[in-house]
């Protein structure tokens, strides 16, 4: 294992943490009673609608500090969020052992979790009224996501193979 491989380990791992915490918001956001629409930027209690800042999104250890409750009014988080980041944390990561960490794995995780969205919404039944339309965005704003983070994958892996070759 060289340099980069580690980098491009740290790096995956780094980034699927972010998308997990964006996992649960995304769901959210697609099912009935929501009015955020899928493209907006904030992430906000459902009690209070107070902005999360960025330093409290991080899955699992935001839930943890704030020993699972808003920092602004004190309502409680849903386990079950926190349970969806972790899950599909541990997924990625599988996922990611299993083809090496190579650019294939971004592949089945972006179909893994497009697959995983879809049966979470399905099994709560309660999907927002202008569903087919933010499902849209949300599977595209994904796959743009997804296929950056790829082509950095891809890229440090063609680096990594050019310096070893030499």
């Amino acid at each position: 294992m060289n340099i980069f491989n580690i980098i491009i380990i740290v790096d995956y791992t780094l980034v699927f943490i972010v998308i997990c915490g964006l996992s649960t918001t995304d769901v959210q956001r697609l099912l009935k009673g929501s009015t955020t629409n899928i493209v907006s930027k904030n992430c906000c209690c459902d009690s209070c609608g107070y902005v999360i800042p960025l330093k409290d999104q991080i899955p699992v250890v935001s839930y943890l500090l704030s020993k699972g409750r808003c920092r602004n009014c004190g309502a409680p988080i849903p386990k079950g969020q926190t349970c969806q980041e972790a899950f599909l944390f541990v997924s990625f990561m599988l996922i990611g052992i299993l083809t090496g960490f190579k650019t294939v794995s971004v592949i089945i995780d972006f179909v893994y979790y497009e697959l995983y969205k879809l049966v979470v919404i399905i099994v709560k039944n309660r999907r927002r009224d202008d569903f087919g339309r933010q499902l849209l965005l949300s599977l595209l704003l994904n796959l743009v996501i997804f296929s950056a983070i790829g082509l950095f994958i891809f890229a440090a892996d063609m680096a990594a193979e050019r310096i070893i070759c030499q």
